[in-house]
């Protein structure tokens, strides 16, 4: 989703090693149809772009990880609670992917989720000092678009209603536009000032700062690229909590689904000192299980009877 990877070839080499390690092969299809689906978009944004008059379009897809079901309601909950007010031909774009996407692929059963919270902008701002590129979160677009056709000061609550973001979302997308003390100037302006976003009023009037430039080592730049999507927190604690309880579920899943692999293939018999041992080398191009994670689910599957335990008496020798 963020162009991190090194190598594609590596990455479906790693899912042929998978396969041959024996592992679920719903788990290992899950892997394989990701890989797909970032291929996919290459020739969709191709015909997106085309109806697109002004910038650019790409668009990234992946579908939602199977075998931990909370992931889905995590996408549920990524989504903004209305529609953003985002420009008209960017709307037009994401309503003619979901349209494309299905056919595109050959599945008309598939649907596609914006998440708005994972996308970014670059807007073009221009003014008397000079030209700069934003680069922008899509709430923040949303925000900075409603002054496309007016100059004039519009308040929180107008802004509410415009742009369909949540009080805590607004609120902290506007801090990210006006109180970084580190920018000699900000993108907007408003009043009465306050020391943090939870001072904002709804009568508190913000406005597109004209005089707005880009300083460096004191100078002002007539040209440049502003990047304030760092001053942005994408994700709040809560999402943070459930993604994180997300993630120690399907890898609870994974281990679970190497030990039922690596006993099988053991005849259902061996210490625990070497099950631990084989579990860790069979999953280290993923994560590194510690050896408290594979005994918790080892009980677990012996507990729900997938797995039992067997005890060895160990000899006695008589003392002399």
């Amino acid at each position: 989703m963020y162009d991190t990877s090194a190598d594609s070839d590596k990455e479906e080499n790693m899912v042929k090693w998978l396969k041959e390690a024996d592992m679920s092969a719903c788990f290992i299809n899950e892997y394989a149809q990701m890989l797909k689906d970032i291929k996919v978009p290459c020739s969709l944004n191709d015909q997106l772009n085309e109806m697109v008059t002004t910038g650019t379009f790409e668009m990234k897809v992946l579908n939602a990880f199977v075998p931990s079901p909370n992931l889905s309601q995590i996408a549920e909950e990524l989504k903004p609670p209305s529609p953003l007010s985002l420009p008209p031909e960017l709307r037009r774009a994401l309503s003619k992917a979901k349209d494309i996407y299905p056919r595109s692929i050959g599945n008309t059963g598939k649907e596609l989720h914006h998440l708005h919270r994972l996308s970014v902008a670059i807007i073009h701002f221009t003014n008397e000092t000079g030209e700069y590129y934003l680069k922008v979160t899509h709430f923040q677009m949303a925000v900075l678009y409603a002054w496309d056709e007016t100059k004039d000061k519009i308040s929180f609550e107008t802004l509410l209603s415009i742009t369909g973001l949540t009080d805590a979302d607004l609120r902290n997308t506007l801090w990210s536009l006006v109180g970084l003390p580190k920018r000699k100037q900000q993108v907007l302006s408003y009043s009465p000032t306050c020391q943090s976003q939870e001072d904002f009023t709804y009568s508190s009037n913000f406005w597109i700062n004209e005089n707005f430039a880009l300083i460096r080592n004191g100078k002002v730049q007539n040209f440049g690229i502003v990047n304030l999507i760092g001053r942005v927190v994408l994700v709040t604690e809560e999402e943070k909590d459930e993604l994180l309880k997300a993630i120690m579920e399907q890898r609870a899943t994974i281990v679970q689904e190497a030990i039922k692999t690596i006993l099988k293939t053991r005849e259902w018999s061996m210490p625990f000192s070497q099950l631990q041992a084989d579990v860790i080398g069979l999953l280290k191009y993923q994560f590194t299980p510690t050896s408290e994670f594979i005994k918790h689910q080892l009980k677990w599957l012996i507990k729900h009877k997938y797995v039992r335990r067997k005890y060895v008496r160990k000899p006695c020798f008589p003392l002399h």
